[in-house]
């Protein structure tokens, strides 16, 4: 399948771009074929491959925002 998502943390600083490339790390590190776009990334692979990439994606996000 292929999915398209976005994280972004709500409320932090104007500029998110460290957090964008920690989050683009964890998706290259996964394995799977994928595209950045301007709006998001598109990964393509398993249901549940996928959604285990953007659950620690999210959480890593979330760990930083919060820190």
């Amino acid at each position: 399948m292929l999915v398209e998502f976005s994280v972004t943390p709500i409320g932090s600083s104007s500029s998110i771009g460290d957090q964008i490339a920690e989050v683009l790390k964890i998706v290259a590190a996964s394995g799977m074929p994928y595209k950045i776009n301007p709006m998001g990334t598109v990964v393509e692979g398993e249901w549940d491959e996928i959604m285990k990439l953007i659950k620690k994606c999210h959480k890593k996000v979330m760990t930083s925002h919060c820190t």
